[in-house]
This record gives structure tokens, sequence and C-alpha cells, in this order.
């Protein structure tokens, strides 16, 4: 993360505590992601080969969801791309940056690609049902628009929620004034975790990595995969899984009353039985705790699912936003 973005927020959180009477506008620091630069003339054409989502055919107002997969079909990370320049930005976990890079850099070969990652950018997300009349902001869900040194984004499946990529100043400016209007709260990023559990959208961090076919995590409800494109890494297991209809296990969201953490990876069971994992978790408040699991689909609400061991806290399943 930029040194001077760091510094800055950490002035504004610090005495910030989550909210569950959820103000109406929010804004809130993205410390866990990070961004991928991609340039180059041939920048399309190898991330098709890399990607599960048709980079080729996204538009360039447009952003999407997509994973980066092992020769098995088993996603490393998920990702949020769109264009930039002459080539494309990917936003991602921060603690798979290294990882990415290094994997998608032994793909090169003789392609006109740079890779690279921009910690000199920064992130944030806020939330608001006040448009600001001073920003250019999308007005459709995944698209994109740029505004002098920021480019801002809307999430799907909330209306009025955004995430903004961009210089220092400029990032410090457009939150200053956002504060200054006086609607907003600052909150810490679990808020912005818990936006996107309610809105269902899966994040791949180190502890989960290489654990699950992107259908486990909804990517193909999400649009983050294409079915109609060519080859790519794992694609012949994901294409398989898809036209033989064998997904038995998808993704849920779920309630867990505790007042313990509750972690990425963190198994799921009934009785004897490992039934999922958790992927995300987010705390509502301090003995309550809102996921996101893959679970088998056949034991999903039948019976009482407890995380870790029968003895420990049951959850209650929630509806998706896309799936109800």
């Amino acid at each position: 993360m930029n040194v001077k973005w760091h510094d800055f927020l950490e002035q504004r959180i610090t005495v910030a505590t989550l909210d569950l009477d959820e103000p109406l506008s929010v804004l809130s620091p993205l410390p866990t992601s990070g961004i991928i630069e991609v340039q180059g003339k041939d920048a399309a054409t190898f991330l098709q080969g890399q990607a599960t989502c048709d980079v080729q055919g996204l538009g360039v107002e447009d952003s999407c969801l997509g994973a980066f997969c092992n020769v098995q079909g088993r996603v490393i990370s998920t990702f949020r791309i769109w264009h930039w320049e002459e080539g494309f930005r990917l936003l991602l976990p921060q603690d798979l940056l290294p990882v990415i890079l290094k994997r998608l850099q032994m793909y090169v070969l003789r392609a006109e690609v740079r890779l690279q990652a921009n910690p000199d950018l920064c992130l944030f997300g806020f939330l608001t049902t006040a448009l600001p009349s001073f920003l250019n902001l999308p007005a459709r869900a995944n698209q994109i628009c740029h505004s002098d040194e920021l480019s801002f984004i809307q999430l799907p499946f909330s209306e009025y929620r955004f995430l903004a990529i961009g210089s220092y100043e400029a990032a410090k400016a457009c939150w200053s004034n956002l504060v200054d209007q006086g609607q907003f709260s600052q909150q810490p990023s679990s808020f912005w975790q818990l936006q996107d559990i309610r809105c269902g959208l899966p994040t791949i961090t180190a502890e989960t990595s290489e654990a699950f076919l992107p259908q486990m995590l909804n990517l193909d409800l999400l649009g983050g995969i294409s079915f109609e494109k060519g080859c790519y890494t794992g694609q012949e297991v994901i294409a398989r899984t898809h036209y033989r209809g064998t997904v038995k296990r998808r993704l849920y969201r779920a309630q867990i009353d505790t007042t313990e953490t509750v972690n990425p990876g963190e198994i799921l069971a009934q009785g004897e039985d490992t039934v999922g994992h958790i992927v995300n978790a987010a705390p509502v408040t301090k003995n309550i705790w809102e996921c996101l699991a893959v679970v088998l689909c056949d034991r999903v609400q039948k019976i009482p699912t407890f995380l870790h061991k029968p003895e420990g806290p049951p959850l209650q399943w929630l509806e998706l936003a896309y799936t109800s």
C-alpha cells in the first residue's frame, strides 16, 4: 500500500468502529487489495489464455470478475479486471500478488507484455444513497468511469457501491471532500468485506488458494467464466464440470453467532463429516459473523451445520442476492 495513503487512513480510521445500524454513506479502506498492470500490444491475447473470463470481449467501459487457475482447474486467485492505457489493470488480494505475478511471468515467453504491481495506487470503497454531484460516477453495475486521476467502478447487486482507484493526491482529495459533506461515516475494511459477503462476491486468499473450482465460487453466476472462449489454464476441467453438470459444491451465505474470529479455510461439519469450508468472513457485531462458504449442495439446510465440529456454533443460512 502507498505509505502516504496508509498514514492518511490511519489518522481517519483509528476511531472508527463497525456500525450495526449501517449508516447510509460509508467510506472504507481496502488494505488487503492490490493492483497488477498488464501492458503491451499482446496484453489481451496473453490474458485470454490465462483467465477464466472473456478478456478480449470486455468493453472499454466495463469491468468483470475472473480467476486464474492451475491446470487442475482450481482457483489460485480471483480478480476484477478493466481496460487501462494499452492493457489492463487487475484488482486482486494483496497476499496473492507475488504468486500471480510470478505465475504470469512464466507464460509470457515471446509475447509483448509487461507485468508489474503498482503499489503507488490508492484504493478505497464507498457506499452511498446520495450520489455526490462533484464526482463522475458509473451508472450501471460493473461499469467504470475515469475522472482526473481517479477511476470509479460500480459494483453489482448494490446500486450505490463503488470502488475508487487512483493517485494519492486524487484519492486523498476525494476522501476528504466526501467527509466534508458531513454525510459519510469512516469505517474499517471489515465493513467493506461484509458488504462483499452480502452481495455474494467471493475473494480467494492465501488460505483458500487452489482449493476450489471457479463454479464452486459461483463465478459462472457472476459473469466470471466464459464457456465460449478458447483454451486457458485449467479450462478442460472447468468446461467438463460445466457441460456434465457435476458441480457438487456451491457458494452459500450464512450467519454464525460466535465471539471467536471466523477465518478463511476453516471447516464446516455435520456430525463427523466435513461438508464445507469458509471462504470469507466478517463481523457484524462482536458476537455475530457473516460468511461465504463452499458447501456440498445436497447437505445445505437439510442437516444442522456447525463451524469446526458438531459442538461448534451453528450456521444460519441466508439468501444470496443472485440466487434468491
